[in-house]
């Protein structure tokens, strides 16, 4: 019988919602980091905060609306995993070792095309 633990039946809206949510969060912007990301620059990657000016057509009066746009989990359709290759001589193997997993998202222009992929953050495994 295999059970799951929580956050694996979805690992990349688990850990999204860890991103935003956890203060204590060991998330990284680089592989090369050495310091977490503060929480308040995860938020800022995962909502933005957007001003619309828009006009009436017929009385030609401004409005001005605060749109959030927030992150979209259909645009992360991958996961960068960082691995170290080794051989192990006591074993008289090649062994793997997982050192960083980061999801890869794709990030989108305002006509719906594809510009380019990144990685959102970096989750260093222990």
């Amino acid at each position: 019988m295999l059970k799951l633990l929580d956050g694996f039946q979805n690992p990349v809206e688990h850990n999204l919602g860890l991103f935003r949510d956890d203060p204590k969060g060991q998330f990284y912007a680089t592989v090369e980091a050495r310091k977490p990301m503060p929480l308040q620059d995860r938020l800022s990657i995962v909502s933005k905060v957007d001003t619309v000016i828009t006009f009436d057509p017929e009385t030609y009066e401004e409005k001005v609306v605060i749109v959030r746009n927030d992150i979209n989990l259909n645009n992360i359709k991958s996961l960068r995993l960082l691995q170290t290759w080794y051989w192990d001589e006591r074993k008289n193997r090649l062994s793997i070792c997982s050192d960083q997993v980061g999801p890869i998202i794709d990030m989108i222009d305002y006509n719906g095309n594809l510009r380019f992929s990144r990685p959102l953050y970096y989750v260093k495994v222990k």
